[in-house]
């Protein structure tokens, strides 16, 4: 925490209440007496990021699954084009989260029943959870699974029906296959940067064209194009320039270059 931050809760609130606050939850996972150090780990970073902890009179802490007031109950709908597996992986996920974190039974059983309400709004059946339910590999499974990445591993394009067939393909080799749908929501709305203009471009092969004919002028340029735009239209009354013997040519010809198009660009 903050020394400034720290020193300002100080004085509002007294720094025994402060150390309480930090630090009762890890007390409270670290001297659990009945599960292994791991399990204690990983209930650690449970509770850290989705479980409300709430002391009960005895001392001990009751965990529940947390939940944002603006937290929409939208989850992986069950129509969309994803594989079966990760939508299967949605009801693994938020079940195990629902047995492993909360703490007291009813809250665990209010919990699975929330889960299930909230899948069956976004399109997922009955059979789903019981395909869903968390499972325990063996050690025979883990040898399996070792044994089939070590001879390949490839990742498809999910296209319903036929990533199917090229999974057995693919399994009869040996190879291991997973599926990444193509197009989403995220790719399709979401940009992280702003495109660059072509005439920002650098590294670059491009086209100029006749504004008046099938004409024209490929070139290419490891400058910002607009640089290299300036400098043909500075050369275009020299005989040296292949746009000027264009336009000297054919008489009254103009050269668009408000068109100008990039065909390709360097790898950065």
């Amino acid at each position: 925490m903050n020394d400034n931050l720290h020193k300002r809760i100080y004085k509002q609130i007294g720094n025994e209440v402060l150390e309480r606050y930090i630090s009762d939850p890890i007390k409270n996972l670290a001297l659990c007496n009945d599960c292994g150090v791991s399990r204690c780990r990983q209930s650690l970073v449970d509770v850290m990021t989705s479980a409300l902890l709430d002391r009960q009179p005895d001392g001990t802490l009751k965990v529940k699954v947390y939940r944002k007031p603006t937290h929409t109950e939208q989850y992986l709908n069950f129509s969309s084009h994803h594989p079966l597996e990760h939508k299967l992986s949605v009801v693994r996920t938020l079940l195990h989260r629902a047995e492993t974190v909360v703490t007291d039974p009813a809250d665990k059983a209010e919990e699975i029943a929330h889960v299930k309400n909230a899948l069956k709004n976004c399109g997922y059946q009955d059979w789903t959870f019981f395909r869903g339910q968390p499972k325990e590999k063996d050690s025979s499974s883990q040898n399996r699974d070792t044994e089939t990445a070590n001879k390949g591993f490839v990742t498809l394009p999910y296209i319903e029906g036929l990533s199917e067939k090229l999974r057995r393909a693919f399994r009869t080799a040996g190879v291991s296959t997973t599926f990444k749908p193509q197009n989403t929501p995220r790719s399709a709305l979401v940009a992280p940067k702003d495109k660059t203009e072509p005439v920002k471009q650098s590294g670059i092969v491009y086209q100029i064209d006749c504004a008046d004919c099938d004409a024209s002028y490929i070139g290419e340029s490891a400058r910002k194009l607009e640089k290299r735009l300036s400098e043909h239209k500075s050369t275009a009354g020299s005989s040296k320039s292949a746009v000027r013997e264009h336009v000297v040519r054919f008489k009254g010809h103009q050269i668009d270059w408000g068109n100008v198009k990039v065909l390709e660009r360097e790898n950065s």
